[in-house]
């Protein structure tokens, strides 16, 4: 449907009407990222570098042993994270700077690079000295404990490789004992004439060959650790520590720079801009064409009224100065629906059913102008109208039609003071020669909201559409007037007035509360509405000569 902003917001409509306070949103926010990182983000940072290798990867010998490079990088970032290296570090600085363990773990960050063996200390801190001092005690603390954890691991195992000689020599020992006793000569201790006495030659000649060959086994074996213990120590003399190079922090950097908080600003900005827009636009939807109140307020549209200048005058009574004007013209139309409303009403009705009252949810809607153009365009020779100022707080209606009222009486001097209708009836006659009797407020002071609930008030409206072909009440802004309500009491049915552009939520509480006291809303005239296309110019004999002169298409 054409006009279906108010039906359907979207973000880039949303964004499209409200861009200037997108672009409002997005400076402050940019403003305020500026001012954090000139006024407030005054931190400096610190970074130094460590390039390792796995040690096991780079030993003297080969070990056969498989590594996973990106692991062991990720091992000592771990180390170097944890809660240990930072009371080392702490103990490092000593009094010089002094910073407890949790500050340090919160000012101090870890991070690898990517496809590289390289680990990043960064450490964060107002003053730039210790900043650097920290960032580069991580890397002599780590240089350290490497130092000391590789010492440890071979030292662990070369003592291991000591025991085991040393339990091998031990074996050795009891070895070469029992080959002496059966080697001895005979005669000699009781032992040796034990094993005389109860082994043949052959039996003593079979055990010392067991016995040589178990010597020379465990003498292999001996040899094969103390192979082992002087490899690992050749391997301690020249394994790495594991770090192939440090880079030491010498300046420091602002962590924060202004450029890029800024951005972030700006963005976040923009972001909230649209989303403040768009939810905006949801709450205060607005009417973009004149079908749109009837499609979401579920009442019909009578006609649309374009703001007064759209045809080239600026007019605002058309029907009483210039009946032959564009502007008139839409009134009449507007007329002939508002009988076909009160038609349908009185097909449901035997009463008469002729009088409405003219409303609007808040002042300047124009309802008074469409009242007054409106009751105009009803009359002819043979349908009489009432025009009735019902909005005693104003009173433009009357002003707008005679000037001053201030001794005018009206219908608070027909209920109060006894004034007949005949007395008090002001006639306002166009210049076609058409009229509506006008009557206005009247010189009586009374409280507006008593006045209109009164049992005579209530028969003389009962009398006005007997005497009255047709009845106009210019009723007071509803939601802005407290006697509104006890005004449209009195007729057969509302008229509303709805804006263009006007928002809809107001609209949708008018209609809810009219439904709640049971009062018929016939429907709306869309006022101020923009000028619709100029259709193409029709020729021939289809041509209405009076619209022809009055310049209105067929």
């Amino acid at each position: 449907m054409e006009g279906s902003g108010a039906l359907e917001p979207t973000i880039l409509g949303a964004a499209r009407r409200h861009w200037w306070s997108i672009l409002v949103v997005a400076l402050v926010f940019a403003t305020v990222g500026w001012a954090l990182a000139t006024f407030m983000y005054d931190d400096r940072i610190a970074e130094s570098g460590i390039l390792v290798e796995d040690p096991a990867a780079s030993q003297v010998f080969d070990t056969a042993i498989s590594t996973k490079p990106e692991r062991y990088v990720a091992t000592q970032a771990v180390i170097l994270e944890s809660t240990d290296m930072a009371e080392a570090v702490v103990a490092q600085q000593g009094n010089e700077y002094s910073l407890t363990v949790e500050e340090v773990l919160a000012a101090r960050s870890v991070n690898t690079r990517e496809d590289t063996d390289l680990i990043i200390i960064s450490f964060l801190d107002s003053n730039p000295s210790l900043a650097i001092a920290y960032a580069n005690a991580y890397v002599e603390v780590y240089m350290v404990y490497r130092v000391q954890a590789g010492a440890a691991s071979f030292e662990s195992a070369i003592s291991g490789l000591d025991e085991s000689i040393a339990s091998v020599d031990a074996e050795l020992e009891e070895i070469d004992a029992e080959i002496a006793a059966v080697t001895s000569a005979p005669g000699g201790g009781e032992l040796e004439q034990e094993i005389e006495a109860s082994l043949t030659k052959q039996e003593i000649e079979a055990s010392l060959t067991i016995l040589f060959d178990n010597r020379s086994a465990v003498l292999d074996r001996r040899s094969e650790l103390v192979t082992r213990r002087d490899q690992l120590k050749v391997d301690a003399a020249l394994a790495s520590t594991g770090i192939v190079a440090t880079s030491e922090a010498t300046e420091v950097a602002k962590s924060t720079s202004a450029s890029s908080l800024v951005f972030v600003g700006l963005l976040v900005g923009i972001l909230a801009g649209i989303w403040l827009a768009y939810v905006s636009s949801v709450r205060n939807r607005r009417f973009a064409h004149r079908t749109e109140p009837e499609a979401l307020l579920g009442i019909p549209w009578l006609a649309d009224v374009p703001k007064f200048g759209t045809f080239g005058s600026s007019k605002t009574l058309p029907m009483l100065r210039n009946p032959s004007s564009m502007e008139a013209e839409t009134f009449r139309f507007a007329s002939k629906a508002i009988e076909r409303a009160l038609d349908q009403l009185q097909r449901r009705s035997v009463a008469p059913r002729n009088s409405i009252a003219m409303t609007s949810a808040l002042v300047g809607c124009g309802k008074t102008v469409l009242a007054i153009n409106t009751a105009l365009a009803m009359a002819t020779r043979e349908r009489s109208v009432l025009i009735v100022d019902g909005d005693f707080n104003d009173s433009s209606l009357s002003r707008i039609l005679i000037g001053d009222i201030s001794k005018q009486p009206g219908i608070t001097n027909v209920v109060e003071k006894d004034s007949t209708l005949r007395d008090v009836v002001v006639p306002i006659s166009s210049s076609d020669g058409y009229h509506v009797d006008l009557l206005t407020r009247g010189t009586v002071d009374v409280l507006a909201g008593e006045f209109f609930r009164s049992r005579v008030t209530q028969e003389l409206f009962r009398l006005l559409k007997v005497q009255y072909d047709f009845v106009m009440i210019d009723a007071p802004p509803f939601f802005q007037v407290a006697h509104a309500e006890n005004v449209i009491a009195h007729v057969d049915g509302v008229l509303l007035v709805i804006p263009h552009n006007s928002p809809l939520d107001v609209h949708q509480k008018l209609i809810d509360h009219l439904e709640l006291i049971g009062m018929e809303t016939l429907g709306y005239l869309y006022n101020k509405a923009p000028k619709r296309p100029k259709p193409p110019e029709v020729k021939g004999v289809m041509v209405d000569p009076l619209t022809a002169d009055l310049g209105v298409p067929d």
